[in-house]
């Protein structure tokens, strides 16, 4: 045998070797073997696999190269174990991030639910409206003719808000979800798909026909937006601590940052953690009426309507109908938008 018949069969042997751990790291760690050869692949184990004896068992084998891949891991870590955060130059060695949950282990009445409580004792219109565009029995889950619609929201605020399990268990859970969807961009798309096809050459087309109910979807609009975020605003006011919560406080490390998502003061109020350590990531209460974030961001108006534009630029049922100087009716190729909420 010469020397390069030798080096193809300790290849050949180093080769089995390696699939022998990959096998063994499979059955005795029960993974699959796609993420036995991402783990081995992203710690180097072929590295340890290339200098171990080729007469070790396989359960040595896998033990040793796991025992490798930890301390390669522990090695990729050090640097960011060294690295070292501040606040105006003080160490900072600990992050919280504070929730809901945070607020409502102390025994606060924080969750959507108990803000759709308190809406329907201030402007259960409100409640009212937002239950009625995306409940049970809301334009995209019950109507097929958009005009009854119209005459549900004409007539349903003068109904009582409905006490159902439903907007308990799904709509008001995800208040975020179905608040985010409230949207221009929505509203005109609904209307679009749903107004009855009005002939274009008919000398009775009236572009009023388009206006109104545009104009009752957008009261909607803005009741359940503008008006909700002020009602949130003065609920997050309303929100305080059980009596006794005191006895379940807990220990915070008041040298730490924290991440807060609840618009709440309590960490500081309660647990005196200075507000140079706290980053309020919706606001927080004290900012004025208006200018907290709910649940999302809103989008620029101006770029919402020039999408909307973009869109629609080429429909001829959004240009309007001239007459010339005998009555008749001609195109016009330039766009006319009916309204903008």
């Amino acid at each position: 045998m010469n020397i390069g018949d030798s080096d193809i069969l300790y290849s050949f042997d180093r080769a089995r070797l390696i699939d022998r751990a990959c096998n063994g790291f499979m059955r005795i760690d029960g993974l699959t073997f796609k993420r036995a050869r991402d783990y081995m692949d992203k710690y180097s184990a072929r590295d340890y696999l290339m200098q171990c004896p080729l007469d070790l068992s396989t359960k040595e084998l896998v033990s040793g190269m796991k025992d490798y891949c930890l301390q390669r891991r522990a090695e990729m870590l050090e640097p960011y174990r060294k690295k070292r955060y501040s606040i105006n130059g003080d160490p900072i060695h600990h992050l919280y991030i504070i929730g809901n949950g945070f607020d409502r282990y102390h025994g606060a009445d924080s969750t959507y639910m108990d803000f759709r409580n308190y809406l329907l004792k201030r402007n259960d219109f409100v409640v009212k409206m937002f239950e009625l565009f995306f409940g049970p029995r809301s334009m995209m889950n019950n109507f097929d003719d958009y005009n009854d619609y119209l005459l549900c929201l004409q007539y349903g605020r003068k109904l009582p808000a409905p006490k159902n399990t439903w907007a308990k268990d799904y709509l008001w859970k995800d208040f975020e979800k179905y608040l985010s969807e409230l949207n221009r961009e929505r509203i005109f798309d609904f209307v679009d798909e749903n107004l009855p096809r009005l002939y274009e050459d008919d000398e009775n087309f009236s572009y009023a026909e388009y206006l109104g109910p545009i104009d009752i979807v957008a009261d909607v609009v803005s009741s359940c937006t503008f008006e909700m975020q002020y009602q949130f605003h003065r609920w997050i006011n309303t929100i305080h601590y059980k009596k006794g919560f005191r006895k379940n406080m807990l220990y915070l490390d008041p040298n730490a940052a924290y991440l807060n998502f609840n618009y709440t003061l309590f960490l500081e109020t309660e647990y005196n953690i200075s507000r140079e350590h706290i980053l309020y990531i919706h606001g927080d209460r004290r900012q004025k009426f208006g200018s907290l974030v709910l649940g999302h961001n809103v989008e620029d108006n101006e770029v919402a309507f020039d999408e909307w534009v973009h869109k629609h630029k080429n429909r001829r049922r959004y240009r309007p109908n001239l007459k010339d100087k005998k009555g008749k009716y001609f195109a016009n190729d330039k766009l006319v938008y009916l309204a903008f909420f």
